[in-house]
């Protein structure tokens, strides 16, 4: 019974080596005949999908000083196409109640 134990252990060690082997040599055969893949960087890749004008306006905004006063930078076709979308809020006449954490069975209704 050992015996048997033994030999069906040394056969199981042959076949993992054995499997081990042949995965090993196919991975070889992929990495010898598979294409190299061209790598990007990051900033060509935005590059290339966002346009030089805005990787140059990356580039001044991630030194350590920005300086506003350049007048190249400011004088940009980029900066020169920003728009202002901003609304003025009217005042109003109506605030509420005068303490808005106060119970409201003390103050009565809102109008």
């Amino acid at each position: 019974m050992q015996i048997t134990n033994l030999t069906q252990k040394k056969s199981m060690y042959i076949e993992v080596f054995v499997l081990m082997l042949f995965l090993a040599g196919m991975y070889y055969l992929y990495t010898l005949f598979s294409q190299p893949v061209s790598t990007t960087t990051s900033s060509q890749a935005s590059e290339q999908l966002l346009g030089q004008n805005f990787v140059l306006f990356l580039k001044a905004v991630n030194q350590d000083k920005l300086s506003l006063r350049d007048t190249g930078f400011m004088n940009s076709e980029l900066v020169q196409q920003l728009q202002d979308f901003s609304e003025t809020i009217s005042p109003t006449t109506f605030r509420g109640r005068l303490n808005p954490f106060a119970p409201y069975a003390s103050t009565g209704s809102l109008r």
